[in-house]
């Protein structure tokens, strides 16, 4: 089904978007200023624009509400046009669905031997705006001013509105033989032919629900997958090979931005590495601390480095009674750790 179709079919969902709040009053609104584009920018925001409304996204407006429009730069060079809601979403009821923790959506995946991956396209314009609140997503252009059908990206609870929505849609399959994060599906099973029956199952349920997948997006019946910088496979959980590469040309530090960068990256691959808090705590003391990068901070940066560089793996727990788990810990003047480990059947 063509995603021009889609918002003519969208059906009224129990996870509308909603953007009540403390003051969304339309004064407020238009306090943002409007940015400055070029004449290339402005034709590339004309074509958006003209391609939103043709597919039904947006549509003109004569409300007093309005947010500054602006572009943000894509992977591929291309630009792709935003609205900045942030007056909007200071003054917005926040919802609070939470969003799945990753490390514990992987963990799930233990014993399947058989994946499958599907993106929704896009994921986002699939959710209505509730119809009181549509007149508060405006936005101006030198040709015209605007409001959103659908759920655009910049909203405050826009990601937590659209996992509920999912969580929502396949409720008995999450926990089973399905994860959602946001508009990523997984599907994974223990043999081939379960594996199939499960995909037709959350394919059914989909076009049920008049949810569009984009067919370049979906993988199938793979051994193996990448999400959010990990590698997945039946056996363990590795860093994706061009995480490592990244950490590798990883230049030293001059600053603090440049610091906290750094440690923002190995912080999410903080249960690869052994003893990351107290390896990083010299880091943290630079950028907290005022001090100046000596060679303690060095050391603490290649020990790092060479954490992630030498790719780590985590092996899937076994549940079986023969295999016990053994908790190990550790604490020092500068942190407290633990760690989770499994003895095999030999006792190693």
């Amino acid at each position: 089904m063509s995603i021009h179709k889609v918002f003519k079919i969208l059906p009224k969902r129990r996870s509308e978007f909603s953007l009540s709040g403390k003051n969304t009053s339309p004064i407020l609104a238009t306090k943002a200023l409007q940015q400055t584009f070029n004449f290339s920018e402005k034709q590339e925001l004309t074509k958006q624009v003209e391609v939103l409304i043709k597919q039904g996204f947006i549509k003109t407006s004569s409300k007093p509400f309005n947010s500054p429009v602006l572009f943000v730069k894509k992977k591929d060079g291309t630009m792709r046009m935003c609205v900045d809601y942030r007056i909007l979403n200071n003054n917005t009821a926040r919802n609070k669905f939470p969003l799945p923790d990753i490390d514990q959506l992987i963990s799930r995946f233990g014993k399947a031997k058989v994946y499958s991956k599907l993106e929704l396209t896009p994921g986002y314009y699939q959710v209505r705006i509730a119809d009181e609140d549509v007149e508060k997503t405006a936005f101006s252009t030198d040709f015209g001013h605007y409001e959103w059908m659908v759920m655009p990206a910049g909203l405050t609870s826009a990601p937590a509105t659209f996992q509920q929505m999912m969580d929502n849609v396949l409720p008995e399959r999450i926990d089973r033989f399905v994860q959602v994060y946001l508009d990523d599906i997984f599907i994974y099973s223990e043999d081939v032919e379960t594996h199939g029956k499960h995909v037709k199952e959350v394919l059914s349920t989909l076009r049920k629900h008049k949810l569009i997948t984009k067919k370049s997006k979906c993988r199938f019946f793979y051994q193996e997958f990448r999400f959010l910088g990990q590698v997945v496979t039946p056996i363990c959980i590795q860093t994706a090979l061009e995480k490592i590469k990244k950490v590798k040309s990883w230049p030293t530090p001059n600053t603090i931005k440049e610091a906290q960068s750094f440690i923002g990256l190995t912080s999410y691959y903080r249960r690869f590495i052994k003893g990351h808090s107290k390896i990083a705590n010299p880091i943290h003391k630079f950028m907290t601390k005022q001090i100046k990068w000596t060679s303690e901070q060095d050391e603490a940066f290649n020990q790092l480095k060479n954490a992630l560089i030498s790719s780590p793996t985590l092996v899937h727990p076994s549940w079986s009674g023969n295999c016990k788990f053994v908790l190990h810990t550790d604490a020092c003047g500068v942190s407290l750790g633990y760690t989770l480990e499994q003895l095999d059947k030999t006792g190693k």
